[in-house]
């Protein structure tokens, strides 16, 4: 700060000097140079900010946070280093003297923190993919290496490559891929010709786990890198090349996360023709100066890089800058950003306070607790999406926190890909055709995609009878005309989804189809509602949840829905007035809305937009209006119905409330018996059998509507039960180190949670025996959502009951790799079944690791009750250990017992007694997260080794926060290290839920 006459110097002005003289003589020159430059802008960065010693220790606390999270496979410093642009500056410093050598050198851009020095060299034409992903596409990446001044080739070049897998992971961070695998060295031949099979890349997100994550966060920023592959050049005699090339068509080419892209170095993948190993191909020449090379500064950098026939640069404008405007003309808006950065800190150990966090006041702790932000990840747009209690995401989320918690940092915990949603998002354009072009197929080419959609719908959408799409079928296949948009629409979209199910080669055919329904729907159908409306908007929706859109599958299943509503297809009383034909047609169509509508509710989270109070489906039997006085009609209304209104039930009293306890549960069970009497004896009124006829003999549309009613039913019972087998198992992992008798009997379960956790496990395990019997039956659709849905969701369930210690009295092992195996089927055809199958494979991985501690944990317990009975040979000191009575190693090894729901058992009369027998006996009220929703100052989660003063005073000072970064501002409490899982913030209710712990807010 300057200081102007009679003003004193508020900092000491030789104070700088002094630090800088302090060098000593044999100091190199250059060393000096550096050093006194850099201590002099340190200087006056921290007068001009005025840094305060709690922000300073911030600082350092980062610099070690790095140098402890750096190995061998992780370069952490580095990459901090890249997010505040130090390295790309350096670089681009460094270039601007070597663009002295040659007009044509290629451009250098930063190395990046995953190269390796033994990358293996390869023979020119051969591949570096060994673990190629299904969702991957193979291409040629072939050019010259040339002397960048007289433009003649150069042989003996090394080309060294390395790049990410479509998952995000160079191969050192990714167990699941062989070593060396998309890394390589390539000698450059006679001609100077290099060539190999790679994949294209993909765009990904650095570590977000990391002081560079944390950055990130705090500067509001997202972490993604555009796609690109990485490059080292070098031969004596030529200045070497580190540099990145970048696919034209990738996001984030303009705001890349460690702004690495230059647009010369943007390059364009084209289709390969004649080569049935590689979809695209790349054609990149590279320049090298020679060392003695020069010519005037600035030329090279002016001009790029060598121009290739695929090279990007050759464009009158660069892709970049395009890709840079509209990104400008679709920049999020202030509110957006606003959004992003506060749910980036709320996910810190250091949130700020919020204004609904001030709100709460003591007395609304009995419950369970509001949210205080919504949960919100990002999709494929980059947009905030919601997702809420219910859905598969939040419970994957409590997972990873009570992995971490038992475990600490595994592949799922630090899964790159756990902050956002998977959502397909195809090529639009690629699928538009004329309105006036016929994309009719062939009569024997339609029947057969109806027959595939006929396969691919049973279970879930009930719109047409086979024999009567057939018969206009046939109709409007021979009609050449192209301007009847009623029959065209209806027709595209079922012969869309058809082509989905049949085959992954139909893909590009489903998508035109769809295109053209889709566009017939909106033009021919918006205005006024119809049952033609309902009917297209639903198939719109299907078709979605199969291609794996689920947002735009959820929005537009709203017009459905509304258009149902206008039309009263929701009540009874209104379709019976039509005639039978009609009547029937309004029936099936609702049902439809009913199984979507709840199937996306409950797997995302949000409120379902269809109710059968107000559909004289159920009836009233008391004065109040609640569900427990509510019966389903008479016995011919639908299975499927049945369990969506019990499904409706849970979401609304469970969810909603965000709170479950035992007598809800008992409640909620005896409609579950209801649904379960005479099951097998009626299955023909749901269209599964004919009177008398038995299950075995069923056809496969059959054989599928009843593996996804099954599903349904095992799918509900697990929503109803998951957050006491949650509570169970936090009970566990935190008295895990405890002796079984002096465990806190306030966080342990009691019986009754017990049982309803066993049934939520038992509920999964048939859950996944069904979905496999479906998948392995020939003929069986290729992208089964629901299926697929179920099984995720029961995958999650048996990975979480063996952190519970489970699997000593439930096949969870098996289990968890038969889905897996079931799963990694569905991937072929699939992406949320690859996704889901990676997520598996993370989950599996971590219960095997915890099993291994707890196994040698009780080993070592057995053992010194040996030891201090007969003595240890490699441990001479006397053990203080008292041997465990007979009692204690019971409860060690004690397996739970297995209470499962069986099939068409309408009394399940173990279940019925133990829940009942205690009247006077609540049981536990539970969050939906699985955390005790009274007040109470134990908080299931919390590292047991925090001082239980924390919750007052507000200042962590445990061995689990030392090495944390933390903000010691007024405004910011500290939550326990797994609060860094972010989006999913209502998991913070966790830690708010006690009297005790409103004083961190």
């Amino acid at each position: 700060m300057a200081t102007n006459g009679a003003q004193q110097h508020r900092f000491d002005p030789t104070f700088t000097d002094t630090v800088i003289n302090a060098t000593g003589p044999k100091a190199s020159p250059r060393m000096r140079e550096v050093m006194t430059s850099l201590i002099r802008h340190l200087h006056d960065f921290a007068r001009e900010v005025e840094l305060t010693v709690d922000e300073w220790a911030e600082g350092v606390a980062l610099i070690n946070w790095a140098g402890q999270m750096s190995t061998e496979k992780r370069n952490e410093g580095q990459l901090v280093t890249d997010v505040v642009g130090l390295e790309s500056l350096v670089d681009e410093i460094t270039y601007k003297k070597a663009a002295e050598a040659a007009d044509y050198a290629t451009q250098s851009a930063i190395l990046g923190p995953f190269f390796r020095h033994d990358h293996p060299t390869r023979e020119k034409g051969s591949t570096i993919s060994f673990n190629t992903p299904d969702d991957a596409q193979v291409a040629y990446m072939h050019g010259v290496v040339m002397d960048a001044v007289s433009k003649k080739p150069i042989a003996g070049a090394t080309v060294d490559v390395w790049q990410a897998s479509t998952n995000g992971l160079y191969e050192q961070q990714d167990d699941n891929q062989v070593d060396h695998n998309l890394r390589g060295k390539f000698i450059t031949d006679e001609n100077g010709e290099y060539a190999f099979y790679t994949i294209r890349p993909t765009p990904y997100p650095i570590p977000f786990d990391g002081p560079a994550g944390k950055l990130l966060q705090l500067l509001d920023r997202h972490p993604y890198r555009p796609a690109h592959i990485h490059l080292i050049v070098m031969i004596d005699g030529y200045k070497p090349i580190t540099t990145q090339i970048f696919d034209k068509d990738s996001k984030y080419l303009d705001d890349d996360s460690v702004f690495a892209v230059k647009d010369s170095l943007v390059v364009e993948f084209v289709p390969r023709k004649d080569d049935p190993k590689a979809e695209f191909e790349l054609k990149y020449d590279i320049g090298m100066a020679p060392n003695d090379a020069k010519e005037p500064a600035g030329t090279a950098q002016r001009r790029g890089g060598v121009r290739t026939q695929s090279s990007v640069s050759e464009s009158p404008a660069s892709p970049a800058v395009q890709l840079g405007k509209a990104h400008t003309e679709a920049s999020p808006n202030d509110a957006e950003i606003a959004i992003e950065s506060l749910l980036t800190l709320s996910g810190s150990r250091s949130a700020p306070k919020t204004p609904a966090t001030e709100s709460i006041h003591e007395s609304s702790m009995a419950h369970a607790p509001v949210p205080k932000l919504a949960r919100l990840l990002r999709d494929g747009h980059g947009k905030f999406i919601f997702v809420g209690d219910s859905s598969n995401l939040a419970f994957l989320q409590n997972i990873r926190r009570l992995a971490r918690t038992a475990i600490g940092q595994c592949g799922l915990t630090t899964d790159p890909m756990r902050h956002a949603m998977i959502e397909a998002i195809p090529n639009t354009a690629s699928f538009r055709t004329p309105s006036t072009f016929n994309l009719k197929p062939t009569k024997a080419e339609a029947e057969d995609l109806v027959n595939h959609y006929m396969l691919a719908a049973s279970g879930a959408i009930d719109l047409f009878d086979k024999a009567d799409i057939m018969q206009h079928l046939a109709t409007w296949t021979e009609d050449k005309r192209t301007d009847n948009p009623t029959a065209d629409a209806i027709f595209y979209l079922v012969l869309a989804i058809g082509a989905r199910n049949r085959s992954t080669d139909d893909d590009d055919l489903s998508e035109r189809f769809f295109s053209r329904g889709r566009a017939l729907a909106i033009s021919s159908f918006m205005d006024d509602p119809s049952v033609l409306t309902v009917q297209s908007y639903v198939l719109i929706t299907f078709f979605l949840l199969s291609a794996c859109r689920r947002n735009g599958a959820f929005m537009l299943l709203g017009i459905a829905i509304r258009a149902a509503y206008a039309l009263g297809l929701h009540r009874s009383d209104i379709s019976a007035l039509f005639e039978s034909r009609e009547r029937q047609t309004r029936e099936r169509v609702w049902k439809s809305l009913r199984v979507l509508d709840i199937f996306m509710s409950a797997s995302l989270g949000r409120p379902p937009a269809t109710s059968e109070v107000d559909g004289v489906n159920a009836n009233m039997e008391g004065k109040d209006h609640i569900y427990e006085d509510m019966k389903m009609g008479p016995l011919h209304s639908s299975w499927m119905l049945r369990i969506c209104f019990i499904f409706e039930r849970i979401l609304n009293e469970v969810y909603c409330r965000r709170e479950v306890d035992v007598q809800l549960v008992n409640s909620i069970s005896a409609q579950y018996r209801e649904w379960n009497m005479g099951f097998d004896a009626d299955l023909d009124i749901e269209g599964l059998t004919e009177s008398g006829t038995a299950i075995s003999s069923m056809s496969l549309p059959q054989a599928i509507c009843l593996a996804h009613l099954k599903g349904s039913y095992y799918w509900s019972i697990i929503l109803l039960t998951r957050p006491f087998l949650i509570f169970d198992v936090s009970s566990k992992i935190e008295n895990k180190d405890e002796n079984p008798k002096l465990a806190s009997p306030s966080r342990s379960a009691n019986a009754d949670t017990t049982m309803l956790s066993e049934a939520c496990i038992d509920a999964a395990l048939k859950s996944i025996e069904v979905a496999s019997d479906l998948v392995h039956t020939p003929g069986c659709p290729k992208r089964p959502f629901k299926v697929t849905n179920s099984l995720f969701v029961s995958s999650l369930v048996i990975g979480l009951a063996m952190f519970g210690d489970y699997d000593k009295s439930f096949p969870l092992l098996s289990s968890l790799e038969q889905a897996k195996i079931v799963l990694g089927q569905l991937a072929k055809h699939d992406p949320s079944g690859r996704r889901y199958y990676m997520i598996t494979s993370y989950l599996q991985q971590a219960a095997l690791e915890h099993i291994r501690r707890r196994d040698e944990l009780q080993t070592q317990r057995r053992r010194q009750g040996i030891h201090s009975i007969f003595g240890d040979l490699l441990n001479k000191e006397p053990s203080t250990q008292q041997p465990e009575s007979e009692q204690d190693h019971a409860e060690i090894n004690a397996a739970v017992s297995s209470a499962p729901v069986q099939d068409g058992d309408p009394q399940n009369t173990l279940w019925t007694q133990r829940l009942e027998d205690t009247p006077d006996k609540k049981g536990p009220t539970l969050t939906t997260s699985g955390t005790l929703a009274s007040a109470s100052k134990d908080m299931v989660g919390l590292p047991s080794n925090l001082d239980p003063n924390l919750a007052t005073s507000g200042n962590a000072r445990g061995d689990d926060f030392l090495n944390s970064w933390q903000m010691n501002d007024a405004d910011a409490f500290n939550l326990p290290p797994h609060a860094e899982e972010f989006p999913l913030f209502s998991l913070m209710d966790d830690y708010t839920s006690g009297d005790s712990y409103l004083d961190m807010l």
